[in-house]
C-alpha cells in the first residue's frame, strides 16, 4: 500500500489540474532547514558516565546511587569512579537509602513487572520486597523498617494510583491513606504524609489543565487532608527536610522545573527557590536528612547542592565507570536481513542493501558476496547504470543524504593474472597456452567486448555524484545512461547530465511520495505526486522540459506508480478511483494501437516481446574513451521500436482497467513488451495480460522491487533475502548473502538518532519549528 505523507506538509508548491500544463500556485516560504546537515557533537570518551538518572543520596550525604545503562551504580558524592551494584538484563532505576544507610531499596523489572527489591549498600544480598503482577513505584523509606510505594492495586475507575506501605522484609501491602495519590513521603516523626495528586506529564510541565500535579498533605494523627500547592504548573516529588519543611520540584514560568523549599505552616507564595536552572529541568533529586545535602539530575548530568550553602550553587559531578567491551559491539547476521535488491542489466550480479551496507553477489558462481561499503552511515537505494559498470546509491555519510557511485578497481581475474606474471618473472615456471592468455592485459584480450568487472570484483571505489546540503536521494539512471534523475528534498525532481555534470530542475513539488519512470527511449518522464488537495495524478512530459508535463488521468481519486513499456507506447499505473482498493490501469499513448484489429495487436505484442527478449545492457565504453559507443550517438538506447510523440491530451478518456478485485494491487510494473503487467496483491506476485485476461499467480510472499532488463524475471525480496522470480512461471531463486558483520553500537545509535532528526527536519509541517532551535536541540 502507498506511503502517503499527506499528514506532513500541507502548503508547498501546488499542482492544479490542467490538460497540457502544470500550473504553479504562489511559492511558499522555503523550509529553512530542509536541505541542511545537522551535526552531532563528538561522542564522549570511553568510560564517561553519560546520562546518569534517578539519583539517591545516602543519609550522611557521602555516597550517591544512580541508574546508568539499566543498572544501579554507587559513587562518592564528590564524583570519581563508580562501582556497579547490579548486573541484570532487566532495568533497575529508582532507588532509596534506608535511614541507617546500610540498605538500598530499588525498583527492578527482573520479575517482568516493576517490583521493589532491597540490597546491602555494597550491592550484595539482593532480596525481593514485593512479588506482584503489577508495577509498584518506589517512593522511599517511611521509617527504618517500612517502604512507601505507589501503585494501581485496586480496580479503581479513577486513573490515578494510591500510596501504600510494605515491610522491608516483605509481607502484606497496606494503604497509607484512602486518597488517590503518588510519591508518598512520610515525615521523620511519622505524623505527616506529603504526596502528589494529578498526573499531567513532566514533559509538558507548564501545560495548564485540571490534572496538573499538586502537593497535598495528610495528617495521620488528625486524619485530615490539606492542599499545599495550587501552582498552574506541575509540583511534585516531595522530600522532607525536617518535620515541618519539605523540598519539591515545581514548574514555574519563565524558569524551568527547579527545586523549591516550603514550610507546611506557610503559604505557597512563601516557597523558596533552591535552584535556578534556566535551560533544563531538574528531572529528579534526593535529599540527605542528616546533612542537608541534595543530589540533582539535570539533563545529562548529576549535581550536588548543600542547602546550608545554597547561594554557592549546584556543583557538577564528574563520574567515570569501567567500560564493557560487549556493550560496544553487536554481531548482526547478513542472512534474512536484506531490505533492497537491484539486479545488474546483464542479470548476473545482485546488489543488496543489508543493515545500511551494500553487498554484491554473482548469480552464476559460488563466489561469496563482496561488501562494497564500510561506514556507519545509511548506504541504500542501489541502482545500476544501463551499462552495468556503475552502481549508484544513496548515503548520508557526509551529514546529508547524497548520491554516490561505486566502481570496481580490482577483480579476481586481475589478481590471478598478476600472480601468473610474477611466477614467470621469478623464473619458477613457464607460461603456456591458457596461462599466456590469462597474463595478457584484460583490455587487450577483450578489445571487442569490454568485460563487466562486477562479475568477479573484490575491490571498489566510492565517489560522490551529487553532494550538497540538499538531501538528494533515489538515483534513477535514464535507459541511455546520459541522465540521472533523483529526488532533492521532499519533492523536487532533478536531472543530472552524467557526462557534463550540469543539474536542472524538472518538477518542483512537495510530495515525498512522488514516483517517476523513464520511457524506454529516455525521451519522456512519467510522474505521480499529490497536489495541495492531497490528490495524485499521472503526468507525462518530455525529459528535456521543452513542453510542460500533461495530466493524463484527471481524476479526484489517487493515481500512482506510472510505468512505461520499452517502446513508450503503453503506460500502466494503479488507481483508487473505483472503491477503496487500488486496481491496475493501462493506456495506449499511441492511438494507432487502438485502431488495430485484434490480429494486428497480437502481432504487435509478439514482435514487442521478441525485442524485449533480445534487450541487452548498454555497450560499455573502454576506459579512457571520450566518445560514446559506436552507433549510439543519435539513437535512443535500446528503445525497441522508435516511439512517435505520445498522444496525451485525451489520454484520460482512453484508460483501461486491467484488474477488478476487492483487494488492492500495488507495485504494478509493465513488462518491457507492454503485453503484461506484473503486480503484487496481498504480498503475492501476479501477472495479467494487456487485455486484463490470463491473470496468474507467480509466487507467495514477495516484495517486488523491479523487473530485469529484458523482463524475464522479477527482482525483489523473499523472507528478507534477495530473490528472482521468473515472469513466465517457475521457481523462485534466492540470492543469499552469508556471514555477519560487527556493528559499533554507539555509532549505530548515533546514526539512528541522526536519521530521526533528519526525518523531522525534512517533514515537520512548521518551517520555524514552533520557535525551537532545532539544530541546537538535535545536537543537545
Amino acid at each position: 500500500m502507498p506511503n502517503l505523507f499527506a499528514f506532513v506538509i500541507s502548503a508547498l508548491a501546488a499542482l492544479l489540474l490542467g490538460a497540457c500544463a502544470v500550473v504553479q500556485a504562489a511559492e511558499p516560504a522555503p523550509h529553512p532547514l530542509a536541505g541542511k546537515a545537522i551535526a552531532l557533537p563528538d561522542a564522549l570518551p570511553a568510560g564517561t558516565v553519560d546520562l546518569p538518572r534517578f539519583p539517591s543520596i545516602s543519609p550522611d550525604g557521602s555516597a550517591i546511587c544512580f541508574s546508568w545503562r539499566g543498572d544501579l551504580w554507587r559513587v562518592s558524592a564528590s564524583g570519581g569512579q563508580a562501582l556497579r551494584l547490579t548486573a541484570h538484563p532487566m532495568d533497575e532505576d529508582l532507588s532509596a537509602w534506608s535511614p541507617d544507610g546500610e540498605t538500598i531499596a530499588f525498583n527492578s523489572m527482573r520479575s517482568g513487572y516493576r517490583n521493589v527489591y532491597r540490597m546491602n549498600a555494597d550491592g550484595s544480598a539482593v532480596t525481593a520486597v514485593t512479588r506482584e503482577d503489577r508495577s509498584h513505584f518506589l517512593a522511599g523509606w517511611a521509617d527504618a523498617q517500612t517502604i512507601a510505594v505507589s501503585a494501581w492495586r485496586e480496580a479503581d475507575v479513577h486513573k490515578n494510583p494510591r500510596p501504600y506501605l510494605v515491610d522491608a522484609d516483605g509481607g502484606p501491602i497496606t494503604r497509607l491513606h484512602d486518597a488517590f495519590g503518588r510519591s508518598p513521603a512520610v515525615s521523620p516523626d511519622g505524623r505527616y504524609v506529603a504526596f502528589v495528586r494529578g498526573r499531567a506529564s513532566w514533559t509538558k510541565p507548564f501545560l495548564t489543565n485540571s490534572d496538573n500535579r499538586d502537593l497535598w498533605l495528610y495528617d495521620r494523627q488528625d486524619k485530615a487532608f490539606r492542599r499545599l500547592t495550587s501552582n498552574p504548573g506541575n509540583d511534585g516529588l516531595p522530600r522532607w527536610i525536617d518535620n515541618e519543611t519539605i523540598a519539591y520540584l515545581s514548574a514555574r514560568p519563565p524558569a524551568r522545573v527547579n527545586l523549591y523549599r516550603l514550610s507546611i505552616n506557610d503559604e505557597e507564595a512563601d516557597a523558596e527557590a533552591l535552584t535556578t536552572f534556566e535551560d533544563d529541568d531538574v528531572q529528579h533529586y534526593d535529599l540527605a536528612r542528616q546533612t542537608g545535602s541534595v543530589v540533582l539530575h539535570v539533563w545529562d548530568k548529576l549535581y550536588t547542592l548543600n542547602l546550608d550553602e545554597a547561594q554557592a550553587g549546584p556543583k557538577r559531578m564528574v563520574i567515570t565507570a569501567p567500560t564493557d567491551a560487549s556493550d560496544r559491539t553487536l554481531i548482526k547476521s547478513l542472512q534474512r536481513n536484506a531490505n533492497q535488491a537491484a539486479l545488474s542489466p546483464d542479470g548476473k550480479v545482485m546488489a543488496v542493501s543489508i543493515h545500511g551496507e551494500l553487498f554484491v553477489r554473482t548469480l552464476d558462481s559460488e563466489n561469496p558476496a563482496q561488501r562494497i561499503t564500510r561506514h556507519p552511515a545509511l548506504d541504500h537505494q542501489p541502482a545500476w547504470s544501463p551499462d552495468g559498470q556503475t552502481l549508484y546509491f544513496t548515503s548520508d555519510r557526509d551529514g546529508t543524504l547524497s548520491i554516490y557511485r561505486a566502481s570496481v578497481t580490482l577483480t579476481r581475474g586481475e589478481i590471478e593474472a598478476a600472480l601468473v606474471g610474477e611466477v614467470s618473472a621469478d623464473g619458477e615456471g613457464e607460461l603456456q597456452g591458457d596461462a599466456e592468455q590469462a597474463a595478457k592485459p584484460e583490455a587487450e584480450a577483450q578489445k571487442d567486448e569490454p568485460k563487466n568487472r562486477w562479475h568477479d570484483a573484490v575491490r571498489f571505489e566510492i565517489t560522490p555524484v551529487v553532494q550538497a546540503e540538499s538531501h538528494d536521494t533515489d538515483p534513477s539512471p535514464s535507459p541511455d545512461g546520459k541522465t540521472l534523475a533523483f529526488r532533492r528534498g521532499n519533492g523536487k525532481l532533478m536531472l543530472l547530465d552524467v557526462r557534463g555534470g550540469q543539474e536542472r530542475l524538472y518538477a518542483d513539488q512537495w510530495d515525498r511520495g512522488m514516483h517517476w519512470a523513464w520511457s524506454g527511449d529516455s525521451r519522456y518522464l512519467a510522474l505521480s505526486y499529490e497536489d495541495q488537495d492531497h490528490n495524485a495524478d499521472i503526468w507525462v512530459g518530455p525529459a528535456d522540459g521543452s513542453v510542460p508535463p500533461t495530466n493524463i488521468t484527471k481524476h479526484p481519486a489517487m493515481d500512482m506508480l506510472p510505468s512505461f513499456s520499452l517502446d513508450s507506447k503503453v503506460l500502466t499505473f494503479v488507481s483508487e478511483r473505483d472503491g477503496d482498493q487500488y486496481d491496475v490501469y493501462a493506456v495506449y499513448l499511441d492511438k494507432a494501437l487502438e485502431t488495430m484489429t485484434a490480429q494486428q495487436r497480437a502481432d504487435y505484442y509478439t514482435q514487442a516481446a521478441k525485442q524485449a527478449k533480445q534487450r541487452k545492457p548498454l555497450a560499455v565504453c573502454v576506459e579512457g574513451d571520450s566518445e560514446e559507443p559506436e552507433g549510439q550517438e543519435d539513437e535512443p538506447a535500446d528503445a525497441g521500436q522508435q516511439a512517435s510523440p505520445p498522444d496525451l491530451a485525451d489520454a484520460y478518456l482512453r484508460l483501461r482497467r486491467l484488474t477488478d478485485t476487492p483487494e488492492s494491487e500495488w507495485d504494478a510494473t509493465v513488462h518491457p513488451s507492454g503485453g503484461s503487467v506484473i503486480f503484487t496483491r496481498d504480498d503475492a506476485v501476479y501477472t495479467v495480460g494487456w487485455d486484463g485476461k490470463d491473470e496468474k499467480k507467480l509466487s507467495g510472499s514477495f516484495d517486488l522491487q523491479h523487473l530485469s532488463l529484458n523482463g524475464s524475471v522479477a527482482v525483489g525480496l523473499h523472507n528478507q533475502t534477495a530473490a528472482t522470480l521468473p515472469v513466465g512461471g517457475g521457481d523462485m531463486t534466492e540470492v543469499s548473502v552469508a556471514g555477519s558483520i560487527r556493528v559499533d553500537r554507539q555509532a549505530m545509535q548515533r546514526q539512528r538518532f541522526a536519521e530521526a532528526s533528519r526525518a523531522l527536519t525534512m517533514m515537520f509541517y512548521d518551517g520555524s519549528f514552533k520557535g525551537i532551535d532545532w539544530p541546537g536541540a538535535t545536537a543537545k
